[in-house]
């Protein structure tokens, strides 16, 4: 049909269509010409754009759809999003919003009779009494524009789960555009508020009016989820709702959910009462409208004083307490307090912890705990009192709560007291958990039968086993070598412990490498399918027998990975998540493997960035921190805080390895020291010693050449099975500490870094605030747009060459004069001889050379985005790759050699014209 007759054809219907309307208008209606309430919405109104009610269902659609009537149909919505909560108890209220955008061209009106209607079925009430949500008198939703519609629903009062759906609806007219998505709400009697405290950063002394950070961290124990459309918030207590502090609600952040087990930390600040004295601080889970539940925080008593002279205070920092005893057993324990106040605790002086709870009892054998002879512990420094307790000798349920207390004078007892732990004291000793430990073992624990022996006497529950592709399929479309890996699973499956399995390395068939040299090896695989299809077997073939499986061992070395990280992420670490997955889809997945010894937060990032959703696990090998327990210790809480930052502080952490190339004195302390740390980091779930077996000139491992258990083996063993354990090191408090190269440029602390001598910045802007350190050089600047901040220091090249550093960039300003930089320096000689700056502005390039060349890797920027960029910079070989929002944007830009020396940064121009955010960098020690 033409098209000129497909438009005569329209105006002949219009023109029968109108004539049946006039013959119907004079017909009486009949009860077959109604239409249900169901099928229409009834009105008083009717106009030439809203054909008649009253009008067969087939004519009506016909004048909406004929080319007379076509330019009517403009109703049109488009859904945004809603807050809804996911389950709510029976007859309980909440307040949700749903919000549509107006995609047609007709403008919603109250008086235009446009509403939010329900649907699932249409028109029911089950959720508000009513069927409708009206617009605000006068308020007028232009096409292009968003409507949010709040309103309060109440539960049905029968359990089950019911539909949550709407749609817009013109009354009288029609129902149209999008429907919202439909949530089926959980109504059910057994939803549970519960929730323990966990921990809190908080300062224990102020200045009247001052603002300071405090993080607070609770656990859901119950069996409802906390989102924040239903309305789950921190509240403040002691007096409840008070706003002392400047707020009485923490809020969960938009989409956030707690499921049960997990743990929350909220961030806020806090501004003190302009009223000196000392002020109760203190928090409790508050659902809104419902209830108040689980514990209450540890009440803080903070001293507001423009002086902030009290001599004797402390603050409750940590403590390791057993949960179950049996009666007349001796455990060690300790608890980490820290001196706010002014005056130094020694034991000269009669400073003690001592018992509460009530005070001076000796339930658990003393009611002291001295300091050493010569301690002293100074004005914001922490006391870390391990000691012996004895359980009472009749079972039950027992209170253990600690205090400092200075005997000998009218001093007494003053500060925190530690958290009450009630200690269950039972008729048995506690059997020992074996899955939080592990070790590493060579392939060849499948040919030797007293390997795992041994592997099962030491006591382990977890073993990781490294058997590689280049060994398990030596040739090209060759079969893959089962015999080895069989033993290996068959024989740790016969004895109960479970199996980590990462892939690593490519045979030289597959990455075009084929010669006898081991390292060769490291190199990628040239094809993809290649590693899918070896991966895939291997699951397939362990599928029941090994649930955990990882990716490449440290591919931020480059003598395990001749790769950069972009490609890691865009080939070989999704490659093996599809392999794994599409073999078993049940399997657990564990990402990162990185060695701490060679910046790893820039690889780690962007690995779990991509595999975002696609992993259970998050793995990493950490050595270094100075080869000490605290050193390694305090490199775990800072790998803490990134996850947290990053949003994966759900995810558990596996320490997959760890181990110490010294005498067996050594490792044995460093081993049970670093257990010890694990035991009071619950995000921390599993630790894999390195190693089990000997190599020939190093002592890494438990057991010597002819395979006989070493010291640090019994010392293991008798951990595992409960042993007694040495003094440990507290937590650090969440968020921890930041510095310049891991800040979000409105907080940016400076301070002696690397021997440097001194600090110069041209801006003269620092702040009132200074942060103390040792030697008193360290100051917080406080760089804002429109801020011209510069900052210079030698940096010692620690990392052999290898640098990283992300940020994130919006450019507001339109003007092409608008910029901001990166400034790095390299050098072979002292000065800024050579350099290479990262400009920001409307568009975004590398200059580098004495000539001022330049790399343009981002052409032009869209005002007001916020751009992330990422940059690796390879010293061995000179060069420089730059990522524009996960895509690599510039590759192999030249630099000068030499190692990396200094780095400056600066924004200025018009306030607002270039916004730098989220700095990080590679990882620099702070002496």
């Amino acid at each position: 049909m033409t098209a000129y007759k497909r438009k005569q054809l329209g105006y002949s219907l219009t023109a029968l269509a109108g004539a049946c309307l006039l013959l119907m208008a004079a017909a009486p209606v009949t009860a077959a010409d109604t239409v249900s309430p169901a099928a229409i919405i009834q009105t008083s109104e009717n106009t030439a754009e809203s054909p008649s009610p009253r009008l067969p269902r087939w004519l009506r659609q016909l004048l909406r759809v004929s080319p007379a009537n076509a330019a009517a149909t403009t109703n049109a919505s488009e859904f945004v999003g809603q807050s809804v909560p996911g389950s709510l108890q029976p007859g309980k209220t909440r307040t949700v919003s749903v919000t549509m955008k107006n995609v047609g061209s007709t403008t919603w009106t109250g008086g235009g009779n446009y509403k939010l209607g329900t649907q699932n079925p249409q028109d029911n009430r089950r959720w508000t009494g009513v069927t409708r949500i009206y617009l605000a008198p006068g308020e007028n939703i232009r096409p292009g524009q968003n409507k949010t519609f709040t309103f309060g629903i109440t539960a049905p009062a029968k359990p089950g789960t019911y539909d949550f759906q709407w749609r817009m609806v013109q009354e009288g007219v029609e129902w149209f555009g999008a429907f919202t998505t439909n949530v089926g709400i959980i109504v059910d009697t057994t939803l549970i508020n519960a929730s323990q405290y966990v921990g809190q950063s908080v300062s224990g002394s102020l200045k009247p009016g001052e603002t300071t950070g405090m993080s607070v961290i609770m656990r859901n124990t119950g069996t409802s989820t906390w989102t924040r459309a239903s309305g789950y918030k921190l509240g403040s207590e002691n007096p409840q709702d008070t706003k002392k502090w400047g707020l009485n609600r923490v809020y969960l952040s938009d989409g956030e959910e707690i499921k049960p087990g997990q743990t929350k930390t909220f961030t806020f600040d806090i501004t003190a009462p302009t009223k000196p004295g000392a002020h109760d601080l203190q928090w409790r889970m508050v659902q809104d409208g419902v209830e108040w539940f689980g514990e209450y925080t540890l009440n803080v008593k903070i001293r507001v004083d423009d002086l902030k002279v009290i001599w004797n205070d402390a603050y409750f920092v940590a403590q390791v307490v057993p949960t179950v005893r049996a009666p007349g057993e001796t455990k060690r324990v300790s608890i980490t307090m820290r001196n706010i106040g002014f005056s130094t605790w020694t034991r000269a002086d009669d400073y003690k912890l001592g018992s509460e709870n009530p005070q001076d009892n000796k339930e658990w054998g003393r009611n002291r705990v001295y300091l050493s002879d010569g301690d002293e512990v100074k004005p914001g420094k922490t006391k870390t009192f391990a000691f012996d307790i004895t359980a009472p000798t009749t079972p039950g349920s027992k209170d253990f709560q600690w205090r400092m207390v200075k005997d000998g004078d009218n001093s007494g007892w003053f500060g925190d007291r530690s958290i009450n732990r009630v200690i269950e004291v039972t008729g048995e000793q506690e059997p020992p958990d074996r899955s939080r430990f592990g070790v590493v073992a060579a392939p060849g624990i499948g040919d030797d039968p007293s390997r795992v022996d041994r592997v099962q006497a030491l006591g382990v529950g977890w073993v990781r086993v490294a058997y590689d592709w280049n060994d398990m399929q030596p040739t090209r479309n060759g079969p893959i070598q089962w015999d080895l890996a069989e033993r290996i699973v068959t024989r740790l499956s016969d004895i109960g412990v479970k199996i980590y399995w990462d892939f690593s390395y490519a045979p030289g068939w597959a990455n075009g490498r084929p010669t006898n040299h081991g390292s060769d090896r490291t190199y990628p695989p040239l094809d993809q399918q290649d590693l899918y299809n070896f991966v895939h077997a291997v699951v397939t073939r362990f599928k029941g027998r090994v649930d955990y499986w990882g990716t490449w061992n440290e591919p931020n070395l480059p003598q395990f990975y001749k790769g950069s990280v972009y490609r890691f992420v865009a080939r070989e670490l999704p490659t093996t998540l599809r392999a794994i997955r599409d073999a078993d889809p049940s399997a657990k997945i564990v990402v990162g493997e990185l060695s701490s010894s060679r910046n790893p937060y820039g690889w780690l990032q962007r690995i779990l960035s991509s595999a975002r959703g696609q992993f259970d696990v998050i793995s990493h090998h950490v050595y270094d921190g100075g080869d000490s327990c605290g050193g390694r210790t305090r490199m775990m809480d800072e790998l803490r805080s990134k996850l947290v930052r990053w949003g994966f502080q759900d995810k558990p952490v596996w320490i997959t390895e760890t181990g110490l190339n010294e005498s067996e004195n050594r490792k044995s302390a460093f081993l049970t020291c670093f257990y010890d740390q694990m035991e009071t980091r619950p995000w921390w779930t599993k630790t894999f010693w390195y190693r089990l077996e000997h190599e020939p000139g190093l002592n890494w491992s438990l057991l010597n050449r002819r395979g006989e258990p070493k010291q640090s083996y019994r010392t293991y063993q008798d951990y595992i099975r409960g042993g007694p354990r040495l003094a440990t090191l507290p937590p650090t408090p969440l968020p921890s500490q930041t510095f310049w190269q891991d800040d979000n440029f409105d907080n940016l602390i400076v301070g002696k870094l690397n021997r440097q001598a001194d600090w110069f910045r041209a801006a003269k802007r620092a702040s009132a605030m200074v942060v103390p350190s040792d030697d008193g050089n360290a100051v917080e600047l406080d760089p804002r747009a429109g801020t011209t901040i510069v900052m210079g220091k030698d940096i010692v090249d620690q990392l052999d060459g290898q640098h990283a550093f992300s940020l994130r960039v919006k450019v507001t300003g339109t003007d092409s004069p608008s910029v901001a930089k990166i400034e790095f320096g390299t050098r072979r000689n002292l000065g800024w001889d050579k350099k290479f700056q990262i400009f920001f502005g409307n568009s975004m390039r590398v200059n580098y050379g004495a000539d001022g060349r330049a790399v343009q890797f981002l052409p032009a920027t869209e005002p007001g985005r916020w751009y992330t960029i990422a940059g690796d910079i390879d010293l061995d070989r000179d060069i420089l790759d730059i990522a524009v929002d996960g895509i690599l944007a510039a590759q192999g830009i030249p630099i000068h050699p030499g190692p990396m020396t200094s780095l400056g940064l600066s924004a200025w121009d018009r306030p607002g014209a270039v916004t730098l955010d989220d700095f990080q960098g590679s990882r620099l020690d702070i002496e």
